[in-house]
């Protein structure tokens, strides 16, 4: 009877072994895939909002050359460009909330920023032409902000970005600056006003 006992129990112990042994190897290959799928959506949301980047610089630049130049040559910016589709993949839901969060708010940016700029167009076109231009800075800096914190966050190799010669994070990060101190110098002038 005791030997019967102990074949049962050995015979229990290799299946349930074998049983978690296999739970654990599933359980682990399906991670190492998760980890893989996470790190290629990442890429590819990284990828899109640095083509966002340069189309935006595209825009930026024919206008300054369509103002430079007296009209001869480039175009006006007419509209904040368009965004990238937004991913529509349950599978997206496994990157990090924050950055996700940021990416899913970026078309409700853009309206603002549009908003913005129509409203001068309205008014004036010298102001709109600026404000269009200023609105769509705001918009390539956001886009490239976020893919290097994807890149940052999912160790993706990080992208030097450029158009021809000029380098596209130097050139947004100075306009940023342009536009900060614009806007605080504005601020003040209009303290000074009131006061």
């Amino acid at each position: 009877m005791e030997f019967v006992l102990g074949v049962i129990g050995n015979f229990l112990l290799v299946v349930v072994g074998s049983g978690a042994s296999i739970g654990f190897l599933n359980w682990f290959t399906d991670r190492k895939k998760s980890k893989s799928k996470v790190k290629f959506l990442a890429t590819q949301l990284a990828v899109q909002l640095e083509g966002y980047a340069l189309e935006c610089f595209e825009d930026i630049s024919n206008q300054d050359d369509y103002i430079g130049h007296e009209g001869y040559i480039g175009s006006t910016i007419a509209f904040v460009p368009e965004l990238p589709k937004i991913p529509t993949s349950d599978d997206y839901m496994q990157l990090d909330n924050n950055l996700l969060d940021e990416f899913l708010q970026m078309p409700q940016d853009r309206i603002t920023a549009n908003r913005a700029a129509i409203f001068w167009d309205q008014v004036d076109r010298e102001c709109a032409n600026s404000a269009y231009r200023e609105s769509t800075v705001v918009m390539g800096h956001k886009a490239l902000t976020l893919s290097k914190k994807l890149r940052q966050k999912y160790k993706l190799p990080q992208r030097e970005l450029k158009s021809g010669v000029c380098e596209l994070n130097k050139f947004f990060h100075d306009q940023m600056i342009e536009i900060e101190e614009r806007m605080k110098k504005s601020k003040e002038r209009k303290l000074a006003k009131n006061a």
